[in-house]
């Protein structure tokens, strides 16, 4: 999901949710992985996942404004997704649930 930029009437703007697409994803939690202590240390462990989504060049994801939608509740990216396998095939990033 996004934000779009829609009139409010009063000759401004708003930004307004727009869902820009559905897709497959593997999801796992933070907490179920093997990293050591220190490399997320600065991160909710029990509202992160690591996402792994399918590389589409018809869709660029803006980490800074976009968020997805799972189970109801909104999560935000937390960095820049890579390429996983260097074949862009996928791509795989965090995201956080929103409090």
């Amino acid at each position: 999901m996004g934000g779009t930029k829609v009139s409010d009437g009063f000759s401004g703007f708003i930004y307004s949710d727009q869902l820009l697409g559905s897709i497959w994803a593997n999801l796992k939690t933070i907490s179920d992985m093997k990293y050591s202590s220190t490399e997320f240390a600065d991160i909710d462990m029990a509202n992160t996942i690591r996402v792994t989504i399918r590389h589409n060049t018809n869709r660029v994801i803006d980490y800074k404004n976009d968020y997805f939608v799972y189970r109801n509740e909104k999560y935000f990216l937390r960095d820049v997704p890579v390429n996983t396998d260097f074949n862009n095939t996928e791509v795989t990033f965090l995201m956080t649930k929103e409090n």
